[in-house]
């Protein structure tokens, strides 16, 4: 197991007289104009010249920070996952031990979590304890094994764990609850063309804020390596070349071609291999994140799969815990209807005195009973289904 990052300690006198000497050859000081600037420094106490040395001070902590960060590379390696199994951390904890700052996706985090991650770090607090505090379990967290896993990995290691995401009381996380909160909202009662509208514009708005919470992460990963380049993280000052780990949902590769494009050290790696973007809107989001075209058949497939999706969580028991299969198989299923089917199970809402997406559902699943596809109760029924389509 890794050593924790050890507390700085006070240095001794010969300690802190090789630092200085150190800190003065690497600033361009030379000896000579050190020992004149120190007797410079006497002098003004001596007359009351206290301006003259702190302008002094200040230039010397100036050109100390820079030497310090002279030279030293920082790199970024990035770990591409769905956050649905414990089973796509295959290879993590090597990853962990190689990090010294690791950096999870936590969108709407706060402090108290913040200095509970990092006492499961420490190795002060175990993961079971963590998600007791919290009243997280199997039933009421989706990516419940994932988490657990993460946080086992991490467990002990002494590593430094930081938070980019948008925290709990910032107005990005606001619009993320608003906006999110806007799919519910649809209303069933309108006509095709005008819900698909209504539904691209939200998917649209989607991206935007996905797009600005990017923008957001990577404003903070820029001073946080401030704050490595300058020593201003205790423990990390003579490490050479920190590394830095983030685990992220696929949905964030912006985060790397951003950092590439910028001039940083980075890698990347995805797991599964081959990778597949399996959430319903995913695709979506996307193409106008790239400023791609959205066909109508993509966002009436892509509305049909959220709805299966929400019914799949909500009324059926899925058989298998990760729930990654469960969107490869709502992507597969919707597939094999036809535009007029979903369509016409949105027409038949319309004309039902109490239209929900519950009832869309069942009339989707219905008309992919009649084609033989069935929600599967088994994960041998799941595996048959997954292996059988392409």
């Amino acid at each position: 197991m890794p050593k924790r990052p050890e507390k700085i300690s006070s240095p001794s006198t010969d300690q802190g007289s090789s630092e200085i000497k150190k800190t003065t050859q690497e600033s361009s000081i030379t000896r000579r104009e050190f020992l004149g600037a120190t007797e410079g420094i006497f002098t003004s106490v001596a007359l009351g010249k206290s301006k003259e040395v702190e302008v002094w001070f200040n230039q010397l902590v100036g050109q100390t920070e820079k030497a310090r960060g002279a030279g030293r590379k920082i790199r970024f390696e990035i770990l591409y996952t769905p956050h649905t199994s414990r089973k796509y951390l295959e290879g993590f904890r090597e990853k962990v031990e190689r990090a010294d700052i690791y950096i999870p996706e936590a969108l709407g985090w706060d402090q108290e979590l913040a200095v509970d991650f990092q006492a499961v770090a420490n190795g002060t607090m175990r993961p079971d304890e963590f998600f007791k505090k919290r009243g997280w379990h199997s039933k009421n967290r989706p990516y419940y094994s994932f988490e657990l896993a993460e946080l086992e990995y991490i467990h002990g290691s002494g590593k430094f764990v930081r938070f980019i995401d948008a925290p709990l009381e910032s107005e990005l996380f606001n619009r993320y609850i608003e906006i999110k909160s806007r799919a519910d909202k649809l209303d069933l009662m309108q006509n095709s063309e005008n819900l698909i509208d209504a539904f691209k514009e939200f998917i649209r708005d989607s991206a935007i804020l996905h797009k600005e919470r990017e923008q957001y992460m990577l404003s903070k990963l820029k001073i946080l390596s401030d704050d490595i380049s300058h020593g201003r993280i205790s423990g990390l000052q003579t490490t050479r070349e920190p590394r830095i780990l983030l685990n992220l949902g696929a949905g964030h590769t912006g985060i790397y071609h951003e950092l590439v494009k910028s001039g940083n050290e980075a890698s990347r790696s995805f797991n599964p291999m081959p990778y597949i973007f399996s959430f319903p809107a995913t695709e979506m989001i996307r193409r106008y994140l790239f400023d791609k075209e959205v066909s109508e058949e993509l966002a009436i497939r892509t509305l049909a799969g959220l709805v299966l999706s929400s019914a799949l969580t909500t009324e059926f028991t899925w058989p298998s815990e990760d729930i990654l299969t469960r969107d490869i198989f709502i992507k597969k299923a919707v597939n094999k209807l036809s535009i007029h089917d979903i369509k016409e199970g949105f027409g038949q809402t319309r004309t039902s005195s109490q239209p929900s997406w519950v009832l869309v559902a069942s009339l989707l699943i219905n008309k992919l009973s009649k084609r033989g596809i069935y929600i599967p109760k088994s994960e041998k029924e799941l595996d048959d289904f997954l292996h059988s389509q392409p």
